[in-house]
């Protein structure tokens, strides 16, 4: 039988040569805190309080799903150009010009939306055409929004939108814009 002090020397699976460590307890609680974060800004966006939901997402670590919760914030509160900044930093790659292929469709759908509704409709439909044949509502919506919105134009503004100019007026859309999921 091993003396309290032999038991006491004996190394831990964890110290022996070749093992690992557990070190999932030491991550979950941050872990945790960061899902009850997002949950508690989910649920003050659903009550309708948007500022305070921002102003929570904001004092969250900069991970991508608290920007997107930003954003989602930004869209309802209908600051579509402070959410378009937002989703370019979370979308573009560092040269700003190309969607980074690693990104999540819903945050490609918001920051096409956040540039609907900012008058950037060229924008809108470059990316619904770079997302292609993705199945998700937020997509018939968006493309509904754009005809809408072609066939509120004036000839002079069908002509130019043809020539690659489009006019810089926001679309009018019938949906409650951004998307956590």
């Amino acid at each position: 039988m091993a003396t309290r002090r032999e038991t006491q020397r004996r190394p831990s699976p964890a110290t022996l040569p070749g093992s690992r460590p557990d070190t999932s307890s030491a991550h979950e609680p941050a872990e945790s805190a960061h899902a009850a974060t997002l949950r508690k800004v989910r649920t003050l966006v659903e009550a309708g309080r948007l500022q305070d939901a921002f102003d929570l997402a904001n004092r969250g670590a900069a991970d991508a799903l608290l920007k997107n919760a930003r954003g989602v914030c930004l869209l309802r509160m209908q600051r579509p150009e402070q959410a378009v900044r937002v989703y370019r930093e979370l979308t573009l790659t560092g040269g700003g010009i190309v969607i980074r292929s690693n990104v999540p469709l819903i945050f490609k759908l918001n920051f096409a939306t956040a540039l609907l509704m900012s008058g950037n409709v060229g924008g809108c439909c470059e990316i619904l055409h770079e997302i292609r044949n993705e199945d998700h509502p937020r997509i018939t919506q968006l493309r509904a929004a754009i005809e809408n919105w072609k066939s509120g134009l004036t000839l002079f503004q069908r002509l130019m939108w043809r020539l690659g100019n489009p006019p810089e007026i926001p679309a009018t859309i019938d949906f409650v814009p951004g998307d956590f999921e």
